[in-house]
C-alpha cells in the first residue's frame, strides 16, 4: 500500500511540475529575425571563438549547429569553403559566423556566405599570397577546428 501511495505522490509531483513548466520555454528558442540580428552583430575572435559565439548568439542555437566542411577551393585572392548542414541551421537562412586562419596566422572573416539547400558557401579574402601547391587553411566552426590542405589544383574535399 505504501508503494502505491509513494508512486501516486511522485506522479502528482511530476504532473504539477509539468503543468507549471509547460508554458515556459526551456529551450530558449528565438525567432529567425532575432537569430539573424545576433549573427550580424557577432564578432567572434579566433582565440575565444566558441565562447564568443555562445555569448553573442546564444548557447542553445550554437549547440544545435551541426555541420562540417565538405569541399573547398583556393584561388589567387579568395577561398571558398562549403559546409553541409543538418538540423535547425539547415532550415534557416541564417549563416553562423565561421573563421579561417592562414599559415602565417592572419585570421579571416568571410566576405559573404550564401546557401543552396543544405550547403553554405563561405567566401574568405586571402590577405597574403598563398601558393596552391603548398596551401593550407585552418577553419574554426562550432565544436571544431579543422586544417584544410589543398592539392596542387587548389581543391580540398572531405
Amino acid at each position: 500500500m505504501k508503494r502505491i501511495f509513494s508512486i501516486a505522490v511522485l506522479l502528482l509531483i511530476a504532473s504539477v511540475l509539468w503543468y507549471v513548466n509547460r508554458d515556459s520555454s526551456t529551450s530558449y528558442d528565438i525567432t529567425p529575425e532575432e537569430l539573424q540580428e545576433r549573427v550580424l552583430l557577432s564578432k567572434p575572435v579566433w582565440t575565444n571563438y566558441n565562447e564568443d559565439i555562445k555569448g553573442q548568439i546564444g548557447s542553445t542555437p550554437v549547440a544545435r549547429w551541426k555541420g562540417q566542411p565538405v569541399r573547398a577551393f583556393i584561388g589567387e585572392e579568395q577561398v571558398e569553403v562549403i559546409f553541409e548542414l543538418e538540423g535547425l541551421w539547415s532550415s534557416t537562412d541564417v549563416n553562423l559566423p565561421i573563421l579561417a586562419r592562414e599559415p602565417l596566422g592572419d585570421v579571416l572573416v568571410p566576405l559573404k556566405s550564401h546557401r543552396e539547400g543544405q550547403e553554405v558557401t563561405y567566401i574568405f579574402p586571402l590577405k597574403q599570397e598563398v601558393t596552391k601547391s603548398s596551401a593550407w587553411l585552418e577553419i574554426q566552426y562550432p565544436h571544431n577546428i579543422k586544417r584544410l590542405v589543398f592539392d596542387s589544383t587548389g581543391n580540398w574535399e572531405n
